[in-house]
């Protein structure tokens, strides 16, 4: 591996000039080509992304970062209300959608979390889901 690495330092070394005028004489191709790949590739994640998140599974991981983000994160711009006042996170991210799954048998889809004790923690028995308006309630 490090024999291919010198070789292309080498080479380029050797051939910059070549290689500079080439890229400007074919410069739009070269960038039309990888805009098309790269977009092609881009929008076939995307792709994949929405329907994973549009899973029980997936609406669950992307619920468990945002609890994770809020609680760990001093930069979050809602910190101050969940890990600023001392909320913990008590799952991982396996341990929640478990929980949820076999424990709660909710879907969670158009549902968002809530604790229980609005003093508690995130953990087994403190959290529940609960329409936007009914959340909104607890404040």
């Amino acid at each position: 591996m490090k024999n291919s690495a010198k070789y292309q330092k080498e080479y380029y070394q050797k051939n910059s000039e070549k290689i500079r005028r080439y890229y400007q004489m074919n410069q739009d191709t070269i960038l039309r080509r990888v805009k098309k790949h790269y977009y092609k590739t881009h929008n076939i994640r995307l792709q994949k992304m929405r329907e994973y998140c549009n899973t029980i599974k997936g609406r669950l991981r992307r619920t468990y970062g945002d609890m994770n983000n809020c609680c760990n994160n001093p930069k979050n711009k809602r910190y101050h209300r969940y890990g600023g006042r001392g909320i913990e996170l008590k799952f991982t991210s396996d341990e929640f959608v478990d929980y949820v799954v076999n424990e709660l048998q909710i879907d969670p889809r158009g549902l968002t979390i809530d604790r229980i004790d609005n003093d508690g923690h995130y953990e087994p028995g403190n959290i529940r889901f609960v329409t936007r308006v009914e959340n909104n309630k607890n404040r």
